[in-house]
């Protein structure tokens, strides 16, 4: 099971909602699978290859089944710079979101317990806009940002009000 998917391994398509919780690792026929949602607005692809090859390190999880994700906060605490708006990475806090997302997910995995899940999708269409503008490049950017704002030439997708939900119930 794969269940790794970066924004910059797919240039062409815009990156598809998610939504994330907490660390949740669970076995599906007998693979483990671990879901990571850290608490900034984007994540790249090196920050989440570290925590992959630690995760392999620390308990020997296929990194192919391991998936990190950022809930994507426009408030709040630290953010993994070298990512967001292409501003300098700060390594201080580039290393305490590796250290701690490791440590969480650790814990999570020797804790972990047999649960059923379940997945639903509905649409809010109260709060939706558009997301994936087509560039004055002829490339298509998902949330683009104000400094980029005067290279949007149109919208490239249509508003997408899809809400996908997980939850998961002790057995």
């Amino acid at each position: 099971v794969d269940i790794t998917m970066f924004r910059d391994d797919l240039p062409e398509k815009p990156a598809e909602p998610t939504n994330g919780g907490n660390e949740i690792p669970f076995d599906i026929n007998g693979k483990t699978v671990i879901l990571i949602s850290v608490d900034t607005s984007a994540l790249g692809a090196a920050f989440t290859r570290r925590v992959h090859e630690a995760l392999q390190r620390e308990i020997g999880v296929d990194p192919h089944a391991v998936m990190v994700s950022a809930i994507h906060i426009h408030t709040g605490g630290p953010q993994l710079l070298e990512v967001f708006w292409g501003q300098k990475e700060d390594k201080k806090v580039t290393e305490f979101f590796l250290r701690e997302t490791v440590a969480v997910a650790v814990e999570a995995y020797r804790n972990r317990v047999p649960v059923t899940a379940c997945f639903a999708v509905g649409c809010e269409d109260r709060i939706s806009f558009c997301r994936n503008y087509q560039m004055s490049d002829g490339s298509v950017r998902t949330n683009p940002g104000r400094k980029r704002a005067a290279e949007i030439v149109c919208p490239a997708s249509e508003i997408d009000c899809t809400l996908s939900t997980m939850r998961f119930d002790d057995e």
